[in-house]
């Protein structure tokens, strides 16, 4: 987690965080578990209007069937609250994960180019 608001002299006994971290991969879980869920049926929805009897072309330039089993990708860490606090779970294989791999507490580094840059500190790891 990259968070600016918490301080590291304010951490929480070993135990604390152990149980902190329990609960917070079990919401983790509980998360990615209801976007599959919804993903699911999306799908589901999507090849039932595919291949419903009524979108089934009257000519070679009608796409109704066709364009009614796409899906649009999503991108991006899967976002929540948590106790208070923003979470955002990221892979290890996206632009950001990749840029973290092997970073420790106290790390720095940077975001975007030229203007669009953003500078960081890792200041907590759960």
């Amino acid at each position: 987690m990259i968070t600016e608001s918490r301080l590291i002299n304010n951490r929480i006994s070993d135990s604390e965080d152990m149980s902190y971290k329990a609960k917070l991969i079990n919401h983790i879980i509980s998360e990615l578990e209801q976007i599959h869920a919804t993903a699911l049926n999306a799908a589901k929805h999507a090849h039932a209007m595919a291949t419903d009897k009524q979108n089934i072309p009257e000519n070679k330039y009608d796409t109704l069937g066709l364009e009614s089993g796409f899906l649009a990708p999503s991108s991006g860490g899967t976002k929540f609250e948590f106790e208070g606090r923003k979470i955002m779970v990221i892979s290890a294989s996206s632009p950001l994960g990749k840029q973290l791999l092997g970073k420790e507490l106290g790390d720095e580094y940077q975001i975007g180019q030229g203007s669009h840059s953003k500078h960081y500190c890792i200041t907590d790891i759960i």
